[in-house]
């Protein structure tokens, strides 16, 4: 029971920490364009992208990561913040494709992530009911806390269209700045 809380804490955290604020930044261009009333979609689209996220790691736990292909998976990550930020902007809303989209790019972050996941798993005895699992109950709670402050702030801001187009082009840029210094040449 112990390792279940102990990876039920890594998944939290890897969501809170502010040095890989990636993760952080994707959920929040999820959520932005959401009110309190669209909680249960946002919900399923956050869920959408831990499933992504899930799918990766256990792949990247069974098999070898292929490390090479790091550099382009850290540039595609800060290309998927950047293209959400852009429909979030001019407000493309394709609500049935978007659960996709958002696997999609669950999953690209997920093999963001599994290098180190795989290290850490390295040398243990290990399972999916007390590493895996666990892990990304902590990473979904942890979106639910994210989304939960970004719901809140949607419904108290003031001229709430202005300040999500200031906050949709300041993430378009720092994710292409991102994309541009991680761009593997």
């Amino acid at each position: 029971m112990q390792e279940f809380s102990v990876y039920l804490r890594l998944g939290f955290e890897h969501l809170l920490d502010i040095n890989t604020p990636d993760h952080i930044f994707f959920i929040l261009m999820l959520a932005l364009p959401y009110s309190i009333q669209d909680w249960k979609k946002l919900f399923f689209l956050a869920t959408a992208f831990t499933v992504g996220h899930s799918i990766t790691l256990a792949i990247a736990v069974f098999t070898n990561p292929q490390t090479e292909l790091t550099s382009w998976i850290e540039f595609l990550i800060a290309l998927t913040i950047a293209l959400t930020a852009v429909l979030n902007f001019f407000e493309w809303k394709f609500y049935r494709s978007m659960y996709g989209m958002v696997v999609i790019f669950g999953l690209i972050h997920g093999y963001g992530f599994s290098g180190l996941l795989k290290s850490l798993l390295e040398g243990i005895e290990w399972s999916v009911m007390n590493t895996l699992l666990p892990f990304n109950v902590g990473l979904e709670i942890a979106q639910i806390f994210w989304i939960s402050i970004i719901l809140v702030f949607n419904t108290w801001i003031k001229y709430p269209y202005l300040i999500k187009k200031i906050v949709y082009i300041l993430t378009f840029s720092i994710s292409l700045f991102w994309a541009w210094e991680r761009l593997p040449l």
